[in-house]
């Protein structure tokens, strides 16, 4: 059965659904829509979107998210198809510059933090030629509201070393970021990026006094 209600969460009739689908889209995209619809003003459409749930709620909620932005049928064949990533702890979310995935953890303190894994194949080589990292930071960044110009990417080396970013100048492969594997942060408007590979990604967050931290993990010995 398809169901569409609006309080579906807010009476508990999720319990007795064997999957929810939530659809989601960028607030600029919903005001234009929801104006051309209803023929209601810009002030009058914000107004009724500030009393819905926000996207980040059914991401947290929902079993997958599909986005109202990108190939709709594309993301519904994925799901029946079960090629989509998403789970009880995280969720994939499609857009037009790629795939990422997002923790339903942290997706609890949204107000505060931002956060993504991206997926192939978004690449964020700043070292090979005819490389396209430059261009996919600037279309992450806009995906998830952030200024690109406050990134911070470290020249990963299999190190201990951990930086405590304050007041340093962003950038991407700096000296001052040279042999730098994990960074931690209590500012905002940081935005702290790292690449993996075959490593396990970690990450923190200390909600009570606001501290991010983001880091590599390997294990060394193992063939």
């Amino acid at each position: 059965m398809i169901l569409d209600a609006p309080l579906l969460f807010e009476m508990g009739l999720d319990e007795i659904c064997d999957k929810t689908i939530g659809v989601i889209s960028d607030i600029e995209s919903c005001i234009k829509r929801i104006c051309i619809r209803d023929g209601i003003s810009i002030e009058d459409a914000k107004a009724r979107l500030k009393s819905q749930k926000s996207n980040e709620f059914f991401k947290m909620k929902c079993d997958y998210v599909i986005n109202n932005e990108y190939d709709l049928e594309g993301q519904i064949d994925d799901i029946f198809e079960k090629k989509n990533l998403s789970n009880e702890n995280v969720i994939e979310i499609k857009s037009k510059t790629g795939s990422y995935l997002q923790f339903r953890k942290l997706l609890e303190y949204s107000d505060r933090i931002e956060h993504c894994y991206t997926l192939k194949p978004l690449d964020f080589d700043m070292i090979s030629p005819n490389n396209n990292g430059e261009e996919n930071y600037k279309e992450i960044c806009s995906e998830l509201k952030i200024d690109v110009r406050n990134i911070y990417r470290p020249k990963q080396t299999h190190s201990n070393n951990v930086m405590n970013v304050n007041g340093e100048e962003a950038g991407i492969y700096t000296p001052k970021f040279q042999d730098v594997d994990g960074f931690i942060t209590d500012r905002k408007e940081k935005v702290l990026s790292l690449s993996f590979a075959d490593c396990t990604s970690l990450y923190f967050y200390a909600p009570v006094k606001n501290v991010i931290r983001k880091c590599s993990f390997w294990l060394e010995g193992y063939i």
